[in-house]
């Protein structure tokens, strides 16, 4: 008994010199983890969000582009339109039905006066007599020429651009039917200079300097370009000395279909062209020429600074995750170092212990079990010990009454031996022998007294020290419930 209170005392005086060295060492470790672990996570969602939101951008960037290509298409389309409308306006006029020669050059000599910026000529061709009057006063013989059968025949012509050989400019003419009676009097005409064309269809471009828009046949002829030596000499689907076969390939591409986009390289510039077919006009097909960097640089760029964000975001995630670790890893560990010394019986508080006891969460209230657990542990090892010192008074007052009766038993042997002398010299002194044999009688009685009273305080030590056995082997197994029930606790807040 007496070796199990010192064992209890001395495991009380046990110390960790490098408690706190190992706390923060567990600390610092789970927190790299977590950083790592954050880090990597958070890369590879920001590589993942950014190669989605560069591709989604340039999905955008080219649908824009496809619509500012319809809608050139549509006004380049409206515009033909309207260019039909107005000589349907000149179809009706009388002068080509009932006026003479001077007269129908006097009226298209005034109109093309008044439409100089757009027409290169002006001319009305009689059925009857194929002549053509022009504004200059000029008539002649019409020459054979592509749309000449289909005007004729009634049908409103816009013909393939071509060399005037009025003029020598580059030309593309339209032309519309002069009806009476059912039947082709004859036909207006109307000459565009391509040249003049060109310049409206420079204004068709993105916000870049190299962007620029081109118009092709249906055959992949250059019909407008800025480039005006493709004009009526290259096809774009032909290799020649200026078009490569990897250029024809992607021009084939644009020819065989009615719109969409390729990657391009023409003429040593890399771009994306789109095209699209003119309304009013399918034998004609706009392209829009955009370069590599106005479609791929907007998405780059945002694609960089979404990932230089999300790399800033990290940085402060791992930052926070850190201080988090912190505040939650380390009293946990700590809130273990102290469920160890408890088992250990190392009894001792700190104030870092009573700090995290005050915490309004479940590490608080894991922290306030465990300091309660330890109150009540050191109650019940302060019982012991008073027992214990109680025991022990007892057992010196029982070795006093031991040694007591001992003098007693000795003196009763020197008594005895006397009186047996005694008897022998002095056979005739009775009395003093019955004295003698009197006091005899009373000390054995006081001896049996004695061994009684010593008899019921053995009795009493062993009841106490039986029931102090009891209590010892309950607050043992008390305390091995209460040290599982913690540890229990602290292992799912750890995994938690």
């Amino acid at each position: 008994m007496f070796n199990i209170v010192n064992l209890l005392k001395n495991s009380i005086n046990v110390n960790h010199p490098r408690r706190d060295r190992m706390l923060r060492g567990l600390a610092r470790k789970l927190s790299f983890y977590m950083a790592i672990m954050i880090f990597v996570l958070s890369f590879l969602l920001s590589l993942f969000a950014s190669l989605i939101f560069d591709n989604t951008f340039t999905a955008t960037v080219h649908g824009e582009v496809e619509s500012i290509v319809r809608n050139n298409a549509s006004s380049i389309g409206e515009f033909f339109e309207e260019r039909f409308k107005e000589m349907a306006v000149y179809a009706r006029h009388d002068v080509f039905r009932n006026g003479t020669d001077e007269e129908i050059v006097a009226y298209l000599k005034s109109e093309k006066s008044e439409k100089d910026e757009w027409y290169e000529n002006i001319f009305y061709v009689d059925a009857r007599t194929l002549m053509r009057y022009m504004p200059s006063g000029d008539i002649h013989p019409m020459p054979d020429t592509p749309f000449l059968e289909p005007a004729l025949a009634g049908e409103k012509v816009l013909g393939q651009p071509t060399v005037s050989k009025v003029t020598g400019n580059p030309v593309f003419v339209m032309t519309y039917p002069i009806m009476e009676n059912g039947e082709v009097r004859g036909f207006i005409g109307m000459s565009f200079n391509m040249e003049v064309f060109n310049e409206r269809i420079s204004q068709y471009k993105v916000n870049h300097p190299d962007s620029f828009s081109y118009i092709i046949s249906k055959n992949g002829d250059y019909l407008i370009h800025h480039n005006k030596e493709l004009i009526l000499n290259e096809n774009i689907a032909s290799p020649s000395e200026i078009i490569s076969k990897e250029e024809a390939k992607i021009g084939e591409e644009i020819v065989k279909n009615e719109s969409g986009v390729v990657k391009a390289n023409f003429f040593g510039k890399s771009s994306y062209d789109f095209f699209t077919v003119i309304p009013n006009n399918p034998n004609w097909k706009l392209v829009l020429s955009v370069p590599d960097d106005y479609i791929e640089s907007p998405g780059k760029g945002a694609m960089q600074k979404m990932f230089a964000s999300s790399i800033a975001a990290t940085l402060l995630v791992m930052v926070v995750s850190f201080f988090i670790v912190r505040t939650i890893a380390v009293p946990i560990l700590k809130l273990k170092h102290l469920v160890d010394r408890t088992e250990q019986f190392d009894l001792r508080t700190t104030d870092e212990y009573e700090k995290i006891a005050k915490r309004n969460d479940e590490i608080g209230a894991i922290a306030n079990s465990i300091l309660t657990l330890r109150q009540s542990l050191n109650n019940m090892f302060q019982t012991i010990f008073a027992n214990c010192r109680f025991i022990k008074k007892e057992a010196d007052q029982n070795f006093a009454s031991i040694q007591t009766l001992n003098e007693i038993s000795e003196l009763a042997s020197t008594t005895t031996e006397n009186l047996t002398s005694s008897m022998q010299n002095a056979s005739g002194s009775t009395n003093e022998i019955a004295e003698r044999l009197n006091l005899i009688v009373e000390k054995m009685k006081q001896l049996d007294n004695e061994l009684n009273a010593t008899k019921k305080r053995i009795e009493r030590i062993e009841a106490e020290a039986a029931t102090l056995e009891k209590d010892s082997i309950h607050t043992q197994n008390l305390s091995l419930e209460l040290f599982h029930s913690v540890n229990m606790k602290i292992n799912e807040s750890l995994k938690d």
